[in-house]
């Protein structure tokens, strides 16, 4: 992989302020662009000083995880949405995998943060996990201007269902474990200026470095894999999805 390569990748999806990885060293090396998530109650003030790096732009949200303690913190939403380099409202969504805030009151939070993207014409980065029917059902609700589904683990039906809604598709590490055949099959048939790659840094670490921290550098083992998949080669796919990428969030 070439210099030139590595500068085109485009990491939709960090979490730059966890412990686990902050600190690393060379931690954005060789990435273009990287958008950096915040959710209210984290560190502001570090989160702002990752918006320094002209390569890093932000994104605002209340996890499902998290839902049930949303209260006072959806009021704050707005302002952090409005600096200038946060340019999407997530992560948003349902997770009933692990129900860490009753499905009610997910429903809710979801529901007021979409309202809020409408308003404020925002993208919106959206968290889905044994949920999908749910979460578009939802999203059809409000109908917001762009719509990315985050670590995308379904299949092919579900892909077409959102590409057929408008809504672009971001895939991870979890595209290159074993058993992701299913995944496989469905960023087959996704266009390409319909998909994006991501980390979730720390998580989900691609299979050549499972088991370890994930870092925004990791991202180049994903495109590989959609190269691979696609039938094109690594700086077609890196190009494409950092296109993808710059223009969902405005860049």
């Amino acid at each position: 992989m070439s210099d030139s390569d590595k500068t085109a990748l485009f990491d939709s999806h960090a979490h730059l302020l966890d412990p686990r990885i902050k600190e690393a060293e060379s931690l954005l090396q060789g990435v273009g662009r990287v958008i950096c998530f915040y959710e209210p109650g984290e560190d502001w003030e570090g989160f702002l000083s990752f918006l320094e790096d002209e390569r890093v732009f932000g994104a605002c949200g209340i996890h499902p995880h998290t839902a049930s303690g949303a209260g006072e913190l959806m009021g704050e939403l707005p302002r952090m949405l409005s600096h200038e380099k946060v340019r999407a409202l997530g992560e948003i969504g349902l997770d009933f995998y692990r129900d860490n805030s009753p499905r009610d009151i997910q429903k809710e939070v979801f529901r007021r943060q979409l309202e809020t993207a409408c308003r404020m014409e925002m993208p919106v980065v959206v968290h889905t996990r044994s949920a999908f029917d749910e979460t578009m059902k939802i999203l059809q609700e409000f109908s917001p201007g762009k719509v990315l589904i985050h670590c995308f683990s379904e299949g092919a039906p579900e892909a077409r269902d959102a590409i057929k809604s408008g809504y672009r598709i971001a895939v991870g590490g979890v595209l290159t474990f074993p058993n992701a055949a299913r995944l496989r099959d469905a960023v087959n048939i996704i266009p390409m200026e319909s998909l994006l790659v991501e980390t979730d840094a720390p998580y989900l670490a691609p299979q050549p470095v499972r088991g370890r921290v994930n870092l925004p550098s990791y991202v180049s083992y994903t495109v590989e894999e959609i190269a691979r998949i696609k039938g094109v080669s690594f700086t077609r796919a890196a190009e494409a999805s950092f296109l993808s990428g710059s223009e969902f969030f405005g860049l």
